[in-house]
Order: C-alpha cells, then sequence, then structure tokens
C-alpha cells in the first residue's frame, strides 16, 4: 500500500511538472553528455574523487532490461519479481515523459565518504540530480531517499545545494557545501570516449591516488598474477564504459586510457597474466572451466595509447560477459 501511495504521488508530481512546462517552455534540447557531466558535476569533485557514473533513466526500459538479464543469468521467477519490484520507481519517475527528454542522475563515490562509511551512518556514495527544465530533479530525489534508507538502514537526506539537487548522508551534503572543487578533466574525456548510452561509468583515480597505490602495494597480488603496480596505475590513468540497454540492441564500450601506447601495451599483457592466474583459482576452475578462454576474448585490446573493446548483442559478446560477471551480480543483488 505504501508503494503504491508513493507512485501515485510521483505519478501526479510528474504530470504537473511536465504539463507546467510543456505550457510554459519548449523542453531544451540536451546537451553533448561530457560537457554536461563536467558542468553539473564540478562543485562536487576533487582529488578525492573516484567514480562517477551517469544514468539516463528515459533512456531504457527497466523492464525488459531486468528480463533479460535475469533471463541470461538464469535466476528464478521470484527473483525476478522481486528486482522488478525494485526498479518500479523508474517507470513511474519517467512516465508521461517525451522520450526524447533526458532524466539524468549522477552517482559519485569520494574516498572521502568511502573513508567515513565503516561503522558510521553514512553512505559510501551521493547522487547528484540537475536542477534544470529536463530533470523532474524532486520526485526523483525523494523517491530515491526513500528507497536508499529502506536499502542501507539509515537516514539519508536530500538539499539543493548550487544548481544541483543531493541525495546522501547530510554529513557528505555538509561536506559538499564546503568542499573546495578541484578540475578533472578526465571526467569530460572519459564519457566523451565512449559516447551516449543509458548509463555510463567513468572510473578516475587522481595522480595522488594511483601514486599513493604504488608507494603501499608496489606489486599487484599473487592472485591476480602479480606484477608491479604501476602496470596498473600507469596503464589505466581513467577508464569508462557505456551500456545501450533494452528497447534497443543491448551493447557496452570500454575504453581505458593508458599514460603512453608503451603503457597501454604492458597493460595488455598483464591483463592476459591476470585472467590465467584468476582462471587457476580453484573456485573458478571448478565453476567456470572456460573462464580464461571468455574473459580473453572480451578484455580490452590495447589501441595506441588506449585499451578498447566493444561488445554487442549480435556477436553474443554481451551475453558472454554477463555470464562471465553472473557470480558477482548475483552476490550484488543477494539473489538466485
Amino acid at each position: 500500500m505504501r508503494r503504491i501511495t508513493v507512485a501515485c504521488a510521483l505519478i501526479l508530481a510528474i504530470h504537473v511538472f511536465v504539463s507546467d512546462r510543456s505550457r510554459a517552455v519548449e523542453l531544451p534540447a540536451a546537451k553533448d553528455l561530457h560537457n554536461d557531466a563536467a558542468t553539473t558535476l564540478a562543485p562536487f569533485v576533487d582529488n578525492q574523487t573516484l567514480l562517477v557514473a551517469h544514468v539516463d533513466l528515459n533512456a531504457f526500459e527497466a523492464v525488459k532490461t531486468i528480463d533479460w538479464i535475469t533471463g541470461v543469468l538464469g535466476f528464478s521467477e521470484r527473483s525476478r519479481d522481486h528486482i522488478q519490484s525494485q526498479a518500479a520507481p523508474i517507470s513511474v519517475v519517467t512516465q508521461g515523459l517525451p522520450k526524447s527528454q533526458s532524466v539524468s542522475v549522477y552517482i559519485v563515490i569520494s574516498l572521502s565518504d568511502i573513508a567515513s562509511f565503516s561503522g558510521g551512518a553514512r553512505l559510501p556514495f551521493f547522487l547528484v540530480l540537475p536542477v534544470d527544465d529536463r530533470t523532474p530533479s524532486i520526485p526523483i530525489a525523494t523517491e530515491a531517499r526513500r528507497e536508499l534508507e529502506k536499502a542501507w538502514n539509515r537516514k539519508v537526506a536530500q538539499e539543493r545545494v548550487g544548481e544541483a539537487l543531493i541525495v546522501g548522508s547530510q554529513e557528505t551534503i555538509d561536506r559538499l557545501k564546503k568542499v573546495k572543487p578541484v578540475a578533472r578533466p578526465e571526467i569530460a574525456a572519459a564519457f566523451k570516449a565512449v559516447d551516449d548510452g543509458a548509463l555510463q561509468i567513468a572510473f578516475i583515480p587522481s595522480v595522488e591516488m594511483r601514486r599513493l597505490a604504488e608507494a603501499l602495494f608496489p606489486e599487484a597480488p599473487k592472485q591476480l598474477g602479480g606484477g608491479l603496480t604501476k602496470t596498473f596505475t600507469q596503464g589505466a590513468i581513467w577508464s569508462a564504459i557505456a551500456i545501450d540497454l533494452p528497447p534497443g540492441q543491448i551493447a557496452a564500450r570500454l575504453v581505458i586510457q593508458s599514460a603512453d601506447a608503451a603503457a597501454a601495451t604492458a597493460l595488455d599483457q598483464q591483463l592476459a597474466i591476470a585472467i590465467d592466474a584468476i582462471a587457476a583459482l580453484p573456485s573458478v576452475r571448478d565453476g567456470s572451466p572456460k573462464f580464461a578462454e571468455i574473459a580473453k576474448r572480451l578484455a580490452p585490446k590495447a589501441d595506441g595509447d588506449q585499451l578498447k573493446i566493444e561488445l554487442t548483442e549480435e556477436n553474443g559478446d554481451v551475453t558472454e560477459g554477463v555470464k562471465l560477471l553472473g557470480p558477482i551480480l548475483q552476490a550484488i543483488l543477494n539473489v538466485k
């Protein structure tokens, strides 16, 4: 009953949002994603920012996407229906909006919040919603806050800071009000490299983070094939992935930016070693005997000073990739 009440309230709120603005002004066209992301996130990022993600809630159909993923992984109907119920607010939020209109939500992970997460009340991430004529920020933030409070069993706040609405722990929001932003041009570069999609994720460790990793852990774990940590920190200055979801063709594009061509080649070679090492682990060897064969085929390949790979639904690469990540996805979703 509570979810039905929330859904009705959201539908009404979005109806008002769309109706009022359609009468008053013509909705502006979406700008380039990489420029939008850089502008929206600029006041909230610094050298502690580790990952940023963007999802366009109006660029995919949640029901079809979940049906496809759970079908590939062989989830039970009960598990599929449970995940569908959790994703229901997405359909509610986008109902009635023009399909050409983007509905952007950004997710930001900072070491500042991760360090305070263990044993505390703070979430390890926060959401950023642009306050503009294209995004129904308040209804999205309200539903997101409610769902996060239930999922994480802790208090979650929402507050406007500058030209964005922030959803996260109150301590995080207070921190963002006082943060001294640091220019992170790799955010725009990473999103531009993988182009548009329903979902984009950019892993952007700062120079300071990569140097610290090299100092604290000069060698990679043997379970990952060993080797110098510098091979990874110089081979992956930033990484970005974009994913296209139903109703269109499912596809994924991955780009890893290296310090130079030599660093890209070194990372390419080290990834093959790491795949063999992981494949040799008893749990992987017994559960996924073809892990090495599939992982090497799907791994990004050196191309100048980058590593790239594009997986599509047509050639079956996306399906193989999802199956390869199946145990991880099941653990995250806590379903079978």
